[in-house]
């Protein structure tokens, strides 16, 4: 009984590690996504002042 709860306990960990490397890949996409849009925004506004 302990060994099915130690094993529930590793599957829940693993589980959770998975979900907090998914969230970090999220954030690094709309990370990389904002500096894009600013990168094109500036530009764009550059031009607008030229």
């Amino acid at each position: 009984r302990k060994a099915a709860l130690v094993l529930k306990c590793v599957g829940y960990v693993a589980h959770f590690q998975e979900v907090i490397e998914t969230l970090v890949q999220v954030e690094h996409k709309v990370d990389s996504i904002y500096a894009w849009s600013n990168k094109e925004l500036k530009l764009t506004g550059i031009e607008s002042c030229l």
